[in-house]
């Protein structure tokens, strides 16, 4: 019900039926570049197989960043307390309301977009201040220019522009 409910929204479900199988698809995912955004979590997690496994989200850099939406039985206590230790993202008790759950993913997932945007935003500052650090120490005003133009071209990801400069310099100074 919860993948066909899933497919109906255009999502695509990754199945794994155990804490390690789940590893090793996130693991391919990250290998291959299409890393998976959100786990949904309906296993239980007191066994031994699925509490290593969200003990390496949590520990591995590469998937700590995933969130993780749990579902838990609503009487357990130990699930609820274990979702909570282990940094589980947000957990949802069954049995559950697939437009709940839906809304619950699609909340997680626009919380994730903006912490990339933020993180590719960041990086671009750190490029930007490491640019404005090297033209600093240049004294040369051309070999300036021609760096300024290399890293903001990289920047913005545009292609290079051949950009003539008129100055009442002689040529080549």
């Amino acid at each position: 019900v919860l993948r066909q409910a899933l497919r109906h929204q255009g999502y695509a479900p990754v199945t794994a039926t155990s804490g390690l199988a789940a590893l090793e698809k996130l693991q391919a995912s990250v290998r291959a570049d299409d890393p998976i955004d959100l786990i949904l979590w309906g296993a239980t997690v007191s066994d031994t197989d699925g509490g290593d496994a969200l003990n390496e989200f949590q520990t591995n850099e590469a998937l700590s960043d995933i969130s993780v939406l749990m579902l838990i039985e609503k009487q357990v206590l130990k699930d609820r307390l274990t979702a909570l230790d282990r940094a589980v993202s947000e957990y949802v008790a069954k049995p559950v309301d697939p437009q709940e759950l839906i809304g619950r993913i699609q909340t997680l997932l626009r919380h994730r977009a903006k912490e990339r945007w933020l993180q590719n935003r960041n990086d671009a500052l750190i490029a930007l201040h490491e640019l404005i650090l090297q033209i600093y120490s240049i004294q040369n005003l051309d070999t300036m220019l021609r760096l300024i133009v290399e890293k903001a071209t990289h920047l913005v990801g545009a292609k290079r522009s051949l950009i003539l400069l008129i100055d009442e310099e002689k040529e080549g100074g």
